[in-house]
């Protein structure tokens, strides 16, 4: 779909940016097909189409979604081009509005896998199924009650409203569909909340799945002796299918220094700036992605995620694999809440220091 790019290249902040206008128009096939199965008929084949449709673009389209929230697409003069994304897509793969964007953007990022991140790992032995089966239950059940509450001891009671204003908007719009294709247009009414509920809500549940497991990953090897240092609490994986299909997003180092950073730019950031991410000791891991990192840590399989480790340090000889795990599993090793208060609270002091000097 090049010869678009002409078309509509006048319109981005960022002429690099073409994809995404391609890309949305593309995975609105998608929410033809959920319309369709929902609104007009169902059938079991054409639901496998669909979900094999849908599993197949949903990186894609949240990390295109991450993208565009980080860095708006469109040109100020069309910024109502910027809701396509987010509103007009987002049901159908697997998104209630607003959620990502105030949980990621307005939180996450300002946290930054601290204390008061409720996506913050620092609490939990990152190779136990159980902590992370914790760890998922947490955000996928109370998220709607601890982000409004985050936002409200922040001051910012509008926020908190819109979350939960937004979050319940979505629900009441596959409802809607349901309600209209059960009433009105469906053949077969007795399947219409089925075909809702595989085609509008499943998708929800196991995107926040995808989304938690990679968080974890991300921000599963944290150097306990200085957690909040952006180059040793956040993974950067290279050499792999995902950061063709998700934008870049491995290189997740180079997002958390600067998440305004352009998607394009990340492995030149890399690159360019090896010899700081060797002397802070960043881990970067080649050939595998954040998922296939979640189930190595599932599995315990530090064998493999040693040999999947990438030296950058030239200056010093590659550790040996058995150095490497014993590495690896002491960055995953859970902080106890009083190791938390007290690293945290002496960074709080410092800082206050510095700003009386």
């Amino acid at each position: 779909m090049n010869w678009l790019d002409p078309y509509v290249v006048w319109s981005l902040r960022d002429p690099r940016d073409t994809v995404f206008v391609k890309t949305t128009l593309w995975l609105s096939l998608g929410v033809l097909s959920s319309l369709y199965l929902v609104l007009v008929r169902f059938t079991w084949w054409h639901f496998a189409l669909h979900a094999a449709w849908v599993g197949k673009h949903a990186t894609t389209y949240v990390l295109m979604l991450h993208c565009v929230c980080h860095r708006p697409l469109y040109k100020a003069k069309y910024h109502a081009l910027n809701w396509i994304a987010p509103y007009a897509l987002g049901p159908f793969y697997g998104h209630t509005w607003d959620t990502f964007y105030f949980h990621h953007i307005k939180h996450h990022h300002i946290e930054d896998n601290g204390p008061h991140d409720l996506s913050s790992t620092l609490r939990y032995q990152r190779d136990s199924a159980l902590h992370f089966f914790i760890y998922f239950s947490r955000f996928f059940l109370f998220t709607l009650i601890e982000l409004p509450r985050y936002f409200l001891q922040k001051g910012w009671y509008a926020t908190a409203v819109r979350v939960v204003f937004m979050e319940a908007a979505t629900w009441s719009l596959f409802a809607s569909l349901a309600y209209i294709g059960r009433n009105y247009t469906s053949s077969q009414p007795e399947l219409v909340n089925f075909a809702a509920t595989l085609t509008l809500a499943v998708p929800v549940a196991l995107m926040r799945f995808g989304m938690m497991s990679g968080n974890w990953a991300q921000h599963a090897f944290v150097d306990r002796s200085r957690p909040d240092c952006d180059y040793v609490q956040s993974l950067t994986c290279i050499n792999n299918p995902y950061n063709d299909l998700a934008f870049n997003d491995g290189y997740h180092t180079s997002h958390h220094l600067n998440p305004r950073r352009h998607w394009a730019d990340h492995p030149g950031n890399l690159v360019a700036c090896a010899d700081d991410y060797a002397k802070h000791g960043t881990l970067v891991f080649t050939g595998i992605d954040f998922h296939v990192t979640w189930f190595y840590l599932m599995t315990k399989n530090y064998k493999a995620l040693a040999q999947a480790y990438v030296h950058l340090d030239n200056d010093k000889p590659r550790p040996s694999d058995e150095e490497i795990m014993a590495m690896l599993k002491s960055r995953t090793k859970q902080m106890t809440q009083e190791e938390v208060d007290a690293y945290y609270s002496q960074t709080k002091t410092k800082l206050a220091a510095r700003k009386t000097q």
